[in-house]
Order: structure tokens, then sequence, then C-alpha cells
């Protein structure tokens, strides 16, 4: 009988047959039980070791049996194979569950290279009487990386492969140190207790802020110096242990942009000649902009080269303005050559918040010039940088003569943000610059107020002293002409038909300059 179940028993009634045909009165009951069967699996199903050479690791290989019936098996296959021992090379399971087998790996004899084998498990299950299971070992040079991470926020990567370690255990030998790190909306911040980062990975950089400088130790083999581009933006890793031409290395992206550092003033945008960013250097990390997605293969190291540490770019502060916060998200804006050329060389240009703060500071060369907005720190409670959507204004400080020019400004629609607007990762270019000096006759316009500022769009200006005839021109944020009046007319000034966003008002009369910044809410 073919339909029975394992493990069930079943009786059978015999008949005694005394002669062909002649069937004696007598008969027997026969009873047999149907024996289950074992089922085998092993966990896990292939083994991988690293090792350096002369290294040696054990691993467990466990197997099951998931039924009630009894499994007996045997190990083969590793004799000839020196570097994999199995012990014991025999075993058994009553019932369900589990015997754990050790392996041992041993690279005492052997070079730099990948060497694979096969453990064969011979068992009693009918339906898997062999199972294979692949064995590699891969015997690699060990290297070691030191990652500076410094007090603040910085970008950082690394090229040891970390093998799929979470990110918590890779970064916990600094974890004390760590403020905040960030890879998009991924977030590591351990004094709130939000960890969303996963394992960590060669394949993008990290930004952190740290309260104190930090060296991160890595150990292991070098990564594959391959990596995978998104279309847009990218924390850009370095997968080699030597400094690279920045020129060199976004030269051979396909579809590249842009790219700067993090938390400095360090840019490289080709298309608008700002080469600012010169030198990449293993352990940090840099933003890239790129049209498509797109791999780029690192070059190799040429032999003797070593990597040295530059830190970001941030240019002396020589202004009467306050030390912007470099943070770790930034809006790029590029004054092009039309715009740069009424800027001396040792000129400074800020960029300042609705509150007044600068957010921002480059120093001019002479040539076109770049501009690093830094945003809001998330970490702390005080108003350090833009927020997303805050207008943008500029001021120059000459050095020559200690003057500082407010800088009504028109900007590209080539490029991706011409609204004057902050945006995280946004990219401006500004292609027209009118400078006009703070000082200059201020003496003559010192009791001028507009108030309420900011407002629906309705001013009102107060001035103590109006005798010469002083006239007035609103611009918008992109230097666009609106309106324009004479404070002999009205005191009033009606941007309630305007859309909402940054306005200049200047007011000019004989020997008279004098702007202010007008927000329409």
């Amino acid at each position: 009988d073919e339909d029975v179940e394992q493990g069930e028993t079943y009786c059978y009634s015999v008949e005694q047959v005394l002669f062909p045909d002649v069937v004696s009165g007598m008969s027997n009951i026969l009873c047999a039980a149907v024996p289950i069967q074992p089922i085998i699996s092993v966990n896990p199903e292939e083994l991988t070791e690293y090792l350096e050479v002369g290294g040696t690791a054990e691993q467990i290989l466990s197997v099951h049996n998931s039924s009630a019936g009894n499994l007996n098996f045997t190990v083969n296959g590793t004799s000839g194979i020196p570097w994999l021992t199995i012990d014991p090379e025999l075993g058994s399971v009553s019932g369900i569950g589990q015997f754990d087998i050790n392996v041992t790996f041993d690279a005492t004899d052997l070079e730099e290279g990948v060497y694979n084998a096969s453990i064969l498990i011979n068992s009693n299950d009918p339906a898997t009487p062999q199972l294979n299971v692949p064995v590699t070992l891969f015997v690699i040079e060990v290297y070691s990386q030191d990652i500076l991470i410094p007090s603040g926020w910085s970008g950082w990567s690394a090229y040891i492969n970390m093998l799929g370690a979470s990110f918590e255990n890779v970064v916990a030998p600094v974890v004390n140190d760590m403020i905040i790190t960030q890879h998009f909306t991924e977030m590591f911040w351990p004094q709130n207790g939000i960890n969303t980062m996963g394992n960590f990975t060669n394949d993008h950089g990290y930004i952190s802020k740290m309260s104190a400088d930090a060296t991160l130790t890595l150990e292991g083999m070098m990564v594959a110096p391959t990596i995978a581009l998104n279309a847009g933006w990218n924390i850009f890793p370095i997968l080699v242990d030597c400094n690279l031409d920045a020129a060199e290395v976004f030269g051979a992206i396909e579809g590249f942009i842009i790219g700067y550092e993090v938390a400095g003033s360090g840019v490289y945008y080709p298309a608008g000649s700002i080469t600012t960013l010169t030198t990449l250097v293993p352990g940090k990390a840099y933003w890239v902009k790129v049209s498509e997605a797109t791999n780029y293969t690192f070059p190799e190291c040429i032999s003797g080269t070593k990597a040295s540490y530059i830190a970001p770019l941030r240019h002396t502060n020589t202004t009467p303005w306050n030390e912007p916060t470099y943070t770790g998200s930034s809006h790029i804006v590029v004054f092009d050559a039309d715009a740069s050329v009424s800027f001396a060389k040792g000129d400074m240009i800020g960029a300042f918040t609705n509150d007044g703060a600068c957010a921002g500071l480059t120093l001019c060369d002479g040539k076109a010039v770049s501009l690093a907005l830094f945003a809001d720190d998330i970490t702390t409670s005080v108003n350090d940088g833009f927020v997303q959507g805050e207008s943008l204004t500029f001021k120059l400080y000459c050095q020559s003569n200690d003057t500082e020019y407010i800088l009504a400004v028109s900007y590209s629609v080539q490029a991706p943000n011409y609204d004057g607007l902050f945006e995280a990762n946004g990219l401006s270019v500004i292609n027209n610059v009118t400078m006009y000096a703070t000082g200059i006759g201020s003496q003559d316009l010192t009791s001028l107020t507009v108030y309420p500022n900011p407002s629906q769009g309705l001013f009102n200006v107060s001035v103590d002293n109006h005798s010469q005839d002083v006239n007035w021109v609103v611009t918008d944020a992109k230097g666009r002409y609106v309106m324009e009046g004479r404070l002999a007319d009205s005191h009033q000034i009606d941007l309630r038909t305007q859309p909402k966003g940054v306005y200049f008002i200047k007011f000019t009369g004989d020997n008279v300059l004098r702007i202010e910044k007008l927000i329409v809410r």
C-alpha cells in the first residue's frame, strides 16, 4: 500500500490458505509502523572567510533536522585541502534539532588570493542524500586607514571594506565625540537615540559633526575602487590611499557638474572657471553633482605616493562681520567673470541671513568668485545659518579703504537656482552686480527708519531731516526694477501687490545714499 503516512501504524487481516481455493477459518492480524524520514538542511548554505596571510579563523556550520525522524550524516570532501578542517566528520540528530560542526580556516602556508572548496554532507535523508556547501577563503593583505574627523562639521569616507558591519559598530571608537552623522535622510544621532544608518558602506561618504577632533582607525582589505553615482547630488568618497588631482578626477566623470568641500569654501566648477578645490584627500568626502547616473573608477596610486590631510578652505576673516558657522549643508553661489570685474583682489564678500548674520565668506582673487552659503545647524538652538527658502543678501568689504558695500545682484536663469532664496545643495550664478557703499553720506539719513519690516507689503518711512529731495527706487532680489518715488511726495511704500520675498530700497539725493532691505511676507 503506497497511500500511507510516516509515523503511522497500519494493521491487516491475513487469512490462512490451505490449498488453492481452500481457505481455513483461521486468520491473523499483522501490524507495521511506517518509519519517519529525516529532513536535512544546513545553515549557512555557504561559508566565506577573510584572512590575512598566516591567519586562522573558525566558523560554525549547523546541520538541521526538521522532522521527528533520526538523521545520520557524514562529512567528507575536505581531504587534500590543507587550509580547511572539519570537526567532527560525522554526527546524528534525533528528532527536530541541530548538530554544530566546527570549520577551521588556516592561511598559514597560503599566499594572497582566493581559495575555493566544497563540504559534502551525506545523510540518510532519502530526498536529499547529499548536500554541497561551497566554501570561499580570501587571503588578503591587511591595510589600515586613519581617518581624521575634525571638530565641527566635515565630510569623511573610508577605503577599507568593513564587510557589512553596522555603522554604529564601525564608529564605536569615536562615538563619544560624535554629535551627529548624516547621509541625506539617513541619520545617526546617538544622544537622541536615533539610528537609521544601517550598515556601513564605502559606496558614499558621510557628513558628521564632532565635539572634538577624533581619529577613526579601520583595518581590513581595500574596497574595489569603483563607485556608482546617482543623478543629482552625491557625497563622493575617496577609495584610494593617495591624494588626487581634483581636475583629473572630476574631468573623468561623465556628466560632472560641480564638486565642493563639505563645511569648506573649496569649489571645482569648470563651467564657471572656479577651481578653488584642487586636491582630493583620502578619508574625506565631497559634494558632487552629476547630470546622469554613472560609474567612476579611481586611478591606481603611483608607487610611493602618500596621502596628506588638507584642511577645508576657510578664508581668514578680516572684516567687521561675524565668523560664519561652517555646517555640513550649503548653497554655492558663483559670481561670474562679468559680475566679478568690479571686485578688487583682497576684497571679501559675505552672505547674510535675514537676522543679519554672516553665513558665508569668501576672498576675491581677481578672478571669478565662488561663495559657499551655509545652512542652519540643526544641532544648536541658535540661528547660525540660512534656513530653506530664506532670502540671500550679499555685502562686500573693501580692505583698501575699509568700506562696506551692499551688492544688488542679478541671477543667471541658466543656473538651477535663480530666485535669490537659499536651498540646501543649491547652485546659483550671479551675472551682474551693482555696489552701493553703505557709509557714503549716511550722516544725512541717520534717523531714517523703515517700519514695519517685515510687513504684509505696506512700509512706512520715518526721517527727521529730509530737506533734500530724496528719491527712492525699489528692486527685487534679482535686481529688477519694481517701483520708485520721492520722500517729498509720500512716506509710504506700497508693495502689497508684489509677490512675497526680499526687496531692496535705495534712497538717493545730493551726496546721500542709503539702502535698506524690505521683506514682504
